[in-house]
């Protein structure tokens, strides 16, 4: 029993953190799972960790959620009232190729791009494009200047991270950086539009629960993953927003690199880790 609080804390660690560094959180889960040798925790389990990643993003951007409310609600015509609506509009909208590309790659991504050597691959590519955009890219405006345009280019980004080891956080903040959004403007954005998919995805996985209840659900289990999945997210949050003030994605992408291909080496020589022997 408390081996699964243990691995319920980990795993909640690895949810929060991977959710909104650009390292990919299902693909970290994937291999965590696969390297530890631990079985899937089940719906109920991702369900509790995708809500407790929407919660850190709500609490963390409280203020902008009821800056967009009363902006929505209010008659006033204020230049700040516009610019509000605007982004919210632009959130929703960044939304739809990410329902688009779920719907579309579902079975892809829950089938054969769950297994490591696909997830490494993915995690070398996207490293590579983070290294091909800090190149080329001139990231000078702010949130308040994103156009319709670069809300496109985040939600097609966002609809490709649907293949596990692409990054949510990490496509659509190198998205907006390659819009010419600046670091931290480009991942406050990616946070902001990542609520409603965060939203879908644990309603979703919630819908699957009360349709197929679990025989044996630990409460005290999701309790754990739910408390370190949100605390190490709205960690993370605050770490991103700090960090690419002054930094670039270049060491997230000599990370995924590194890591990618220590995966495939594992895989091409049969690698056995003695705790799984």
């Amino acid at each position: 029993m408390y081996a699964s609080y243990i691995q319920a804390a980990i795993l909640g660690l690895i949810q929060g953190l991977t959710e909104f560094l650009p390292i990919s959180s299902t693909g970290h889960l994937v291999i965590g799972r696969d390297l530890l040798g631990w079985p899937d925790q089940g719906l109920e389990f991702d369900m509790v960790m995708h809500f407790a990643t929407l919660f850190a993003v709500i609490i963390y951007f409280w203020s902008d959620w009821k800056e967009f409310y009363l902006a929505l609600v209010s008659k006033s015509k204020t230049k700040a009232s516009f610019e509000h609506q605007l982004l919210f509009k632009y959130i929703l909208i960044a939304t739809i190729p990410a329902i688009l590309g779920a719907l579309l790659m579902k079975d892809i991504a829950e089938g054969i791009a769950r297994e490591t050597v696909y997830v490494a691959s993915a995690l070398i590519a996207v490293g590579i494009l983070f290294i091909v955009i800090e190149k080329i890219a001139k990231p000078k405006r702010n949130l308040s200047k994103v156009t319709i345009w670069d809300t496109i280019s985040v939600g097609i980004a966002q609809a490709a991270a649907v293949i596990p080891g692409v990054s949510r956080s990490g496509a659509t903040i190198s998205a907006g950086i390659y819009q010419g959004l600046k670091r931290d403007q480009a991942a406050k954005f990616s946070f902001l539009i990542g609520a409603p998919t965060i939203l879908m995805a644990g309603g979703y996985s919630l819908l699957q629960v009360i349709s197929s209840p679990p025989a044996n659900m630990d409460i005290t289990v999701l309790v754990i993953a739910f408390t370190t999945a949100f605390i190490s997210g709205y960690i993370a949050i605050k770490f991103m927003l700090d960090f690419l003030k002054t930094h670039s994605l270049i060491p997230f992408a000599i990370y995924r690199i590194i890591l990618g291909a220590i995966l495939i080496g594992i895989n091409i020589f049969h690698v056995r880790l003695p705790w799984l022997s």
